[in-house]
This record gives C-alpha cells, structure tokens and sequence, in this order.
C-alpha cells in the first residue's frame, strides 16, 4: 500500500511514559492519514477508470454524499493510475466556484503549479496551460492526458466550456484527455440543467457516465475493510508487520484481529446511523478504526479485547454521530 504526503491528523492520543512511542506513531502514515484503503469501493474505482484510460474514453464523475471518501479515493487513484501507466501524465484539479473565466483558468495555473503571467489573457493562460501538458507528455514519450477533478460540481457551463476547448486542442495535437470527476449529488441537477439547454457535446466530453459512490455499506464490506488493517497495510514498508501488529504488537500475537469485532463495530456504527443512512461515510469509519488502534497500544495485553464502551467511544469521537444528525437535518429541510 502507498503511503501519502506529509501531513500530520493529530488524535486523542494516550500518555505514554516513553517519548520515543509518540516519535515512533508520529511517521506512521496511519497517524497522519496518509494510506490508501484497498476497499471494494476503490477496486471498482480503479477498474473502471483502467478501462477508461486503456480505451481512452473521454470522461466520467463519481457522485457520492459528503465523507463517503472520494476525496481521498481520487488521491489514491492519481497514484495506482500513475503506476499503472507510466506514460500517462496525470494532473489533478480541485474545483471551486468562479465567479469569471480569468478566476477559473487562474485557478488552474495554480493547481498546475505554473507561474501567472502579468496581464496575461485568458486566451494566453490557456496557451501557458496547453504547452505545460504538451512538455509533460513529451517527456514520458507517451501521448495520453488524465485530468482528475475534485468537486466537480463547482463547475459552471463556462468552465466546461473552457475544458473542451483545451479537450479539442489537445485532440488536434494528437493527445487524448480523459476527465475524471469526484462530486456531490447535485451534479446530477447540474447534468439534467445542460441536458435542458441542448450541451450535448458537454455532457458527452464531460458527463455521460455518472457512477454512484457509497461508504461502506454492510458488515462484509466492513469486514474487508478490517482486514486490510489486520494483513494489508504494513508499516514499516517491506515488511510482514500489518497496522494491527504495529499498534498492539502483544494481543495480535495472541490471535487478536479486528476483523474478529466485525459484528460489534457494526452494530455500534448502525445504531449511531439510524435513521439517516445505511453506509458508513468512509471519513468517519476510517478516523474510528484508527483511534480504536491508536488507544489501544497502552492496553495492549496477550488477553486484550475489544469492548462496547471503548469502540462507541472512539465511533463519537470520530465525529459520525454530529454528522448524522446534520444529516438528517439537512434531509428534512
């Protein structure tokens, strides 16, 4: 599994007599929230968007509510991706709302990591924006563009616009772009709205294949979920010792696993869901299994257990039961 980036999540973290264990958490990417899940949601992700690039298929968004990890799920795909196709250049973009073209291609430079040229047009911008892909591409000798859009429903039908014609210009150029985009349900408004005023040609660049994106959605999928803590994910890197070993090293070696609290965990993360929802956002149940790991490494003991009062505990802590209930507001209104 990949380890991502360089920030830190700071958690409710038990005092330890010795320094070194807090130094020692301190780079594990599980405290810092830099790891990719392998969860069936990310599997059919990647294999979806394999096909879409393999083909050069032009474009589609994964739509999901708020926390269901689509953020973190189009960081681990721009990875696996890049990976799997070296010559691709990938570029990532998180959309916000514009108020003007000159805001949004501005934007773009910023993302792209390019310098904006004084009194640059939006015309010149773009050319700055098409010659970067064009460098990057060149030098991995390929001819083949990925652009990844965090919520991508902030676009407008300006900006769209925008994006086919970079679209159309690489195509001259004889460079394929695939789009791919992580959004809100409301995109879905958003495609009926362009479906209304005749942007075909939109809608087929940009929007054709809407794919829904869900949390976790059942105990088996939980249970998959857990054992990528239990055997999966390992750290330090190359070596056999999993996430659940690196935390509470004595119980693992006496057979305990998380996976074996499947039951427990769920029927506690399906008592604080009712009657909002059915799946767990992965936000939530990620930030849950790492407090439970991380509080655990003081209890440590060949007889150590999971408990009811300590996994609903971690369950509050990680914020899902506020959010539920905002949920369920914002449902009523």
């Amino acid at each position: 599994m990949s380890s991502l980036g360089e920030g830190v999540e700071i958690f409710s973290f038990p005092q330890s007599n010795q320094n070194s264990d807090f130094e020692r958490f301190d780079s594990h990417p599980l405290f810092r929230r830099r790891y990719i899940i392998s969860t069936p949601v990310v599997r059919r992700v990647f294999m979806i968007l394999i096909e879409r690039v393999k083909y050069r298929r032009t474009g589609c968004y994964l739509y999901g509510t708020p926390r269901t990890g689509k953020t973190r799920c189009a960081n681990a795909m721009e990875v696996l991706l890049q990976k799997s196709f070296p010559k691709l250049f990938i570029l990532s973009f998180d959309a916000d709302r514009c108020s003007t073209k000159s805001v949004f291609v501005s934007r773009m430079l910023d993302s792209f990591g390019l310098i904006h040229p004084k009194r640059s047009t939006v015309s010149e911008s773009m050319n700055l924006i098409l010659a970067h892909i064009v460098t990057q591409i060149a030098e991995r000798c390929g001819d083949q563009f990925l652009m990844i859009i965090d919520e991508m429903q902030f676009l407008s039908e300006n900006e769209y616009i925008q994006l086919l014609s970079l679209h159309n210009r690489l195509d001259r150029l004889g460079i394929s772009m695939t789009t791919v985009g992580f959004a809100q349900p409301e995109i879905n408004d958003q495609r009926t709205g362009l479906f209304a005023t005749n942007s075909h040609q939109l809608i087929a660049r940009f929007l054709a294949e809407p794919i829904a994106f869900i949390g976790c959605d059942g105990p088996d999928t939980l249970r998959d979920i857990l054992r990528c803590y239990d055997n999966d994910l390992v750290y330090p890197v190359d070596t056999k010792c999993s996430y659940t070993k690196y935390f509470v090293p004595t119980a693992f070696d006496s057979g305990f696993r998380l996976e074996k609290f499947v039951e427990l965990l769920w029927g506690i993360f399906e008592t604080v869901l009712r009657p909002a929802r059915r799946d767990i956002p992965m936000e939530h149940l990620t930030r849950t299994i790492e407090s439970i790991l991380i509080r655990s490494h003081n209890l440590d003991s060949e007889s150590y257990q999971l408990e009811g009062e300590f996994v609903t505990r971690c369950v509050i802590d990680s914020g899902l039961e506020e959010f539920t209930r905002l949920f369920i507001n914002g449902t009523n209104d």
